[in-house]
């Protein structure tokens, strides 16, 4: 990210259908001139490594490096709950990222993050390739996430006394759980 005369984002990245204004880092760039009131604009440089559609949180993860970024690029005076009211304005996954924990719990709208302190996860990642967006399908399936909130206790007591296999019947998919076909 670097400071440019002209007032306005713009966006350079090897996935050339990324470089627009709807982009996630171009919006957060954005939000953040507005609210401040920056006279100059930004040009991002995005290398793209995640799949475009992958459900990944890829757009999210850009925008929370780029607040994260733009604010250390000016010094900008932003605690975490600020950083996590503008995330909650670009989106329900942005403030993961903004936390910078591996693994977290979410509650709320995405607001609310808990990370997972010293345990020992890991990350498996299994893409079909199939390009999807996460807000197209949470709006399509209408999930009601917080009737599994038992669960979600069960998960953290699993994981505090490393119950492997508690933990391992507590996981599951709710896009799975509403598919209709």
């Amino acid at each position: 990210i670097e400071a440019i005369d002209e007032p306005h984002v713009k966006i350079i990245c090897n996935e050339k259908k990324l470089q627009n204004q709807e982009n996630l880092c171009v919006k957060a760039a954005g939000l953040l001139r507005k609210l401040y009131r920056i006279p100059f604009g930004f040009c991002i440089r995005l290398k793209k490594r995640i799949p475009v559609g992958a459900g990944l949180g890829g757009g999210s993860s850009n925008a929370a490096m780029t607040l994260l970024g733009i604010r250390s690029l000016l010094r900008l005076n932003l605690g975490q709950r600020r950083l996590y009211d503008l995330g909650g304005i670009l989106g329900s996954d942005v403030n993961f990222f903004l936390s910078q924990n591996p693994f977290a719990f979410i509650q709320g709208r995405g607001e609310k993050v808990v990370g997972i302190p010293g345990k020992r996860l890991f990350h498996l990642v299994i893409w079909p390739g199939e390009h999807l967006s996460t807000k197209e399908v949470y709006a399509a399936r209408s999930l009601e996430l917080t009737k599994f909130f038992d669960n979600i206790k069960i998960i953290k007591y699993a994981l505090k006394k490393g119950d492997i296999t508690l933990l391992k019947k507590s996981l599951f998919n709710a896009c799975l759980l509403y598919t209709s076909d």
